[in-house]
């Protein structure tokens, strides 16, 4: 089996400057752990997980609503 058979083909993603809580919406809503960081014509720059919300956005008592996805 090739990857291509089973990967999605319209990925939801988010850019930099989306912040964390619109990521973590897309998350529940898309049922998934992790999503792409695109640029303009969906190239992909990086990756955001629930892990990265969990420990950089909640555990540093960050606001998700004004806390970019492209802030380290």
């Amino acid at each position: 089996m090739r990857c291509e058979q089973i990967m999605k083909k319209n990925v939801e993603c988010v850019t930099q400057n989306d912040n964390v809580q619109d990521a973590a919406r897309k998350m529940r809503d898309q049922n998934v752990g992790f999503l792409p960081v695109c640029e303009d014509g969906k190239k992909v720059v990086g990756a955001i997980t629930d892990r990265d919300i969990a420990l950089r956005a909640c555990a540093e008592d960050r606001p998700a609503s004004s806390t970019r996805v492209g802030t380290s």
